[in-house]
């Protein structure tokens, strides 16, 4: 099982995909802050997709599904 990003690796991210802006020294702790919320909340709803299958673990479609749900809600 793969970790997800740590802050360093994410911040070389964000400097190589933005090249031509300015990023203010915060914003990387508030993506971050934000990515980790995302994967909160993409866990919560598998969770709750397996336990509605009847399932005792999560598994690959059902993260599938909730990644569905959860971008459709956060595009508003």
């Amino acid at each position: 099982m793969t970790v997800g990003y740590s802050m360093a690796s994410l911040k070389k991210i964000i400097k190589k995909s933005a090249k031509s802006y300015k990023i203010g020294k915060s914003a990387d702790k508030y993506i971050y802050l934000e990515y980790l919320m995302f994967i909160d909340e993409l866990l919560v709803q598998a969770r709750e997709e397996a336990t509605a299958a009847g399932d005792q673990s999560i598994q690959g479609y059902h993260i599938e599904h909730a990644a569905e749900l959860v971008l459709r809600n956060l595009r508003g």
